[in-house]
Parts: C-alpha cells; sequence; structure tokens
C-alpha cells in the first residue's frame, strides 16, 4: 500500500492553483521593463523597454532579427531621426508611469519616411510595409513619443549618454521623455488586423476564435472530429486497464505495476479531451464585457474552466510518460539486478515520489508562472501554443530527458534479458515464458519510444518556428482583406497538430493492450455474472472458466517458483513476471 504522503505533489498542484488565484485574481499579468541589449540601439536618452514590441516581437533577439531585415534603411542615415525612429519602433521605450510599449508618433514616422523616400528611389528601395505610418498613434489617440519641437533643427541622438557638454540636446531629449510621460493617462489601441483583438492587459494582438487565416473551419472541425474519437479510444482502453488491476491486483506485481499508473494517468489525460468535447464551447477561447466576441486566450489562467483542462492534459501526460520509464527502471532492476517483488513493494513509495513529484513540480511552476495559453486548432489549453521559451522549457526539455532515461533503461533490460535467454539455452532449460516476455516488454517500451520521438520532433518543430509564423500571421492579416487568405505554413501546422493529437492519446490505446488477454476476459465475466446472479439469485455459467486439471497420483505438486529460484538465482525475475 502506498503511504498518503507520496501524494504530496498532487497536493502541491492545486495548492499552487489556489495561491496564484488568490494572489493574481485572474488577471492577467504585464511584462516588465527590460534593459536595451540591440547594439545599435544602446545610445538613446532611455534604457528599458518592453516586450512584445509594437510589432509583436516576443523578445529582443527576434526584434533584433527583424531589424537585419531593413539594414539598407538602418544605413543610409537618411534622417537624423531615423535611428529614433527604428528604435522606438524595435525596442520601444518603457516606464512606470504606464504598462503599454511606447512607439514614436505618426508624425515622426512621416518625417523620417519623407526624408528617406528620394535616398530609397535612386536606391531602388521601398518604405517597408510594416513600418506604414498609418499604424502609428498620434499624440491625440495614444501614447507615444514625439519630437520635441518641429520649428527647431533637429536634434540627433546623442551617440552616448549626454553628460551634460550638449545641454541642448539632453533637453530636448528629456523634453521627448517628459512628453511621452504627459500621455500615459490615453489609452493605446494599436490598430490590430482583421481577426485579431487587442488585449490591453498584455499588449499583444490575439487572433479571434472564428478567424480562418491559419486553419479553415474544416480543419477545425475535423481536428476536434479526430481528437473526440481518440479521446474515447484511449479513455475506453487505459480506463479497462485500470479496472482491470482494481478487480485482481495480483495480476500486475511488480515490476509490471507502473503499467497500472501509466493506465490511469492517460485515462485522466483523455478526460480533459472528453472535457472539451462536451462543454462544445473551446475552453481557450474566452468572452468578457470588454471583449464580447471569443478570442484565443494568451493567459489561460483568466478561465478556471482553461486551467482545469490544462491540469488534467499537462500534469497526467507529463506524469505517464514518467511512470514509462519508471516502468522501465523496474524492469531493469528485475532482470539485471534481480530484485524480487518484496523488494520492489518495500521501496513503492519512492517511485510513487518520482512518478508524481516530477510531473507535480513542473506543473506548479507552471501554474506559477502562468505559462498557459489556448490552442487555435483544438481549443485545448496547454503550454507553448504562442510562446516558445515555455514550449522549450516545460514540454521540449522535459520530453527529451524522459526519452533519453527509459531509452536507456528498456536497452539495457533488453540485454540482460538476452544474457538469462542464452544461459537457459546452455542449460537446457526451457525459454518459452521468457521469449513472450522479452516480446512483450519489447513491443510495450519500442511503442513508446517512438511516440514520444515523434511528439519530441513535432514539438521541436513548432518551437523553431514559432515566432516567425507568428509575425507572419500577423502581416499577413494586415495584407488580406478577404476571409479565403491562408497563411503559407497553414498545411505544415494543421499536419504537425494532428501528429500531436494522435500520439499523445496513442499511448492510452497501447496502455489498454497490456490488459487483453483471456484471462482479462475471464476476469470481467465473471465479475458480471457475479453481480448478475447476486441480483437473479442464478449460478453463473462456467462454460468460460475451463476446470482445472486433475491431478493422479504418479503426479506430484511442484512448488515451481521455489524449484527455479533454487535451481537458478537468476529466473526469479522469469518468475516474477505473471502472465495478464
Amino acid at each position: 500500500m502506498v503511504r498518503r504522503w507520496t501524494y504530496w505533489p498532487l497536493q502541491l498542484v492545486f495548492l499552487a492553483w489556489f495561491v496564484v488565484n488568490d494572489v493574481f485574481g485572474f488577471e492577467g499579468q504585464h511584462e516588465k521593463c527590460q534593459n536595451i541589449r540591440i547594439p545599435y540601439c544602446s545610445n538613446l536618452p532611455y534604457n528599458s523597454t518592453r516586450m512584445p514590441n509594437f510589432l509583436q516581437h516576443a523578445d529582443q533577439e527576434l526584434a533584433a532579427m527583424k531589424m537585419e531585415s531593413i539594414r539598407p534603411l538602418v544605413t543610409s542615415e537618411c534622417s537624423p531621426h531615423l535611428k529614433f525612429f527604428t528604435c522606438s519602433v524595435f525596442v520601444p521605450l518603457c516606464t512606470s508611469q504606464t504598462e503599454l510599449p511606447i512607439p514614436a508618433c505618426r508624425s515622426v514616422c512621416e518625417m523620417v519616411r519623407d526624408a528617406c523616400r528620394q535616398k530609397f528611389a535612386e536606391s531602388l528601395l521601398h518604405w517597408p510595409d510594416f513600418l506604414d505610418c498609418r499604424r502609428f498613434p498620434t499624440p491625440e489617440s495614444g501614447i507615444c513619443m514625439d519630437l520635441p519641437s518641429r520649428e527647431s533643427e533637429p536634434v540627433p541622438a546623442p551617440t552616448e549618454i549626454p553628460d551634460g557638454r550638449d545641454l541642448r540636446a539632453q533637453q530636448k531629449w528629456e523634453e521627448i521623455l517628459r512628453a511621452s510621460a504627459s500621455l500615459a493617462v490615453l489609452p493605446l489601441s494599436p490598430d490590430c488586423p482583421q481577426g485579431y483583438q487587442w488585449l490591453r492587459g498584455r499588449s499583444i494582438c490575439t487572433p479571434l476564435c472564428r478567424q480562418t487565416l491559419v486553419f479553415s473551419e474544416y480543419q477545425k472541425s475535423f481536428a476536434v472530429t479526430w481528437m473526440s474519437i481518440l479521446a474515447i479510444l484511449s479513455f475506453a482502453a487505459a480506463t479497462f486497464t485500470f479496472f482491470t488491476f482494481i478487480l485482481d491486483m495480483s495480476r500486475f506485481p511488480f515490476p509490471e505495476r507502473p503499467v497500472v499508473w501509466i493506465a490511469l494517468c492517460f485515462s485522466l489525460q483523455s478526460f480533459a479531451y472528453l472535457i472539451r468535447v462536451f462543454l462544445g464551447n473551446p475552453p481557450a477561447c474566452q468572452t468578457s464585457r470588454s471583449y464580447p466576441e471569443p478570442y484565443l486566450l494568451y493567459d489561460g489562467m483568466i478561465s478556471s474552466t482553461c486551467t482545469a483542462v490544462f491540469l488534467f492534459q499537462y500534469f497526467f501526460g507529463t506524469a505517464a510518460f514518467t511512470w514509462w520509464v519508471l516502468l522501465s527502471v523496474s524492469n531493469f532492476l528485475s532482470a539485471g539486478r534481480r530484485w524480487s517483488s518484496e523488494e520492489f513493494r518495500v521501496r513503492s513509495s519512492h517511485l510513487h515520489g518520482v512518478g508524481w513529484g516530477f510531473p507535480g513540480s513542473l506543473t506548479a511552476l507552471a501554474l506559477i508562472l502562468r505559462q498557459i495559453d489556448g490552442n487555435e486548432l483544438t481549443g485545448m489549453c496547454s503550454i507553448g501554443n504562442q510562446r516558445s521559451q515555455p514550449l522549450l522549457w516545460f514540454i521540449v526539455i522535459p520530453l527529451a530527458l524522459l526519452l533519453f532515461v527509459g531509452a536507456s533503461f528498456a536497452v539495457a533490460t533488453f540485454l540482460s534479458l538476452r544474457r538469462i535467454h542464452s544461459r537457459l539455452l546452455r542449460n537446457g532449460r526451457p525459454t518459452e515464458q521468457l521469449q513472450k516476455l522479452m516480446l512483450r516488454s519489447g513491443a510495450f517500451s519500442g511503442l513508446f519510444t517512438v511516440i514520444m520521438i515523434v511528439l519530441l520532433a513535432s514539438h521541436l518543430l513548432n518551437m523553431a518556428y514559432l515566432d516567425q509564423w507568428r509575425i507572419q500571421d500577423l502581416d499577413m492579416a494586415r495584407q488580406c482583406s478577404s476571409e479565403d487568405c491562408r497563411v503559407p505554413s497553414s498545411t505544415m501546422r494543421f499536419v504537425t497538430g494532428l501528429l500531436t493529437i494522435s500520439f499523445n492519446m496513442l499511448g492510452g490505446i497501447i496502455s489498454g493492450l497490456w490488459a487483453c488477454s483471456q484471462k482479462s476476459l475471464a476476469l470481467w465475466i465473471s465479475t458480471l455474472f457475479c453481480c448478475w446472479r447476486r441480483q437473479k439469485q442464478r449460478p453463473a455459467p462456467t462454460w468460460f472458466n475451463p476446470p482445472p486439471p486433475v491431478l493422479t497420483q504418479d503426479e506430484p505438486v511442484v512448488d515451481v517458483a521455489t524449484t527455479d529460484a533454487r535451481n537458478d538465482s537468476n529466473e526469479r525475475f522469469i518468475i516474477t513476471h505473471h502472465v495478464v
């Protein structure tokens, strides 16, 4: 029996959820100011910025890459205000007086554009579309940085922080900063493209749930239907295995016991997908008084339904793969170190501490850092759908670590079984039971390894292109006015999304196959007819249960386990694995 204290990770997860709710009240948290790290913009009079910027770049590294695409403009020196303007776009001002990034005003954009127009014409270049001056706010409509005086001579940005020798330039730049601070009370509502909603609390444009720029209605409907079918199959198969264990716990001794917890985890993970199906409305979509039209959640903690779906999906999904690793470790200890079932039972609390503690810690950390967001294709709430860094730290790295450890122990177990098989052949002992065990364990470990490799490859692909896709989506939405527009990466993202859905639930179906046998069928029929007999007061049929063999006086009863253990201690591994 597992000690009660081994379930502390589950308590930790729910404690973190309630603490975050109590402290933050399900309100979106704002990005903090950060130091400017782009070398070209290092000599501005302000040294802090806020991400995402005016162009929705998630971090300064991505902003620097985008700035490289306009290198001819940056190096042209066609306007004395060029550096101030471009830096205000990619690394806007961050001030404590407002929680919004502050770009340059529209008038500054127009001044720089007009000054550079002649030089661009001579070089056969054109003004970048994403720097369209109509997108920038005016002092009357939003917060922005304007030049202090339109009549005086232009004051170039200082090459280094003013030290008092150029008081006129320093005073001009201080007037710019004061002007931006005085406008902090004005609401900023950037021009989000059609199909997007501006979130004031997060300072980003998020897709509306009805948007079909990335996925068509048919693709979304097909994904939900396919997800529903797999969720039902996974839930039924995994639940069958778990309740088979409940009916007869002796059927799953150590080292096979982790299969039970794998099945339980996949059963509850599938339940998260079934919640999405039964609710009808996607948990990742949210409405409010400020936003009457459903939009895709950027901070899933705003919705308790979204958070609950995330808990079932992420915690139990990670726990399932963690228990697969523990199954590989248990098989190795049994085959390579000749552990008995009793030794496993004594140390079972340590297995449960790792099996629930590792996913519990990751889940609690994700809740505290508010890393939950919505998936546009399925409407599910998980991690890494709109931000690449959470995808790396909470999915890719843990999955790669579990894959490496689990596959390593699986290979070590297979090599140990081969040595035992060779020893039995040399001694002339039967090997049929061991061969079945090798085939069963090898197939189970091999299928799980393939599942994790495909999932890891899918997540790596999404992580590599996620930020780039987000910028392309916004650019395409601004350029296209028709609802039939589709981004070039739509098909690839749809295929990878289906792969992720399929292989996430394939493990539940495989865990159900572990308990599929004539013994399991007889157990379930016996249980069902037993309940029926109690109601009808009839004896249960015996056609499904063959009579026990009759022993004659010439056939003495032999304790196989005792005899085998006495003849060869290495065969304890074979005896402890029961045929399910």
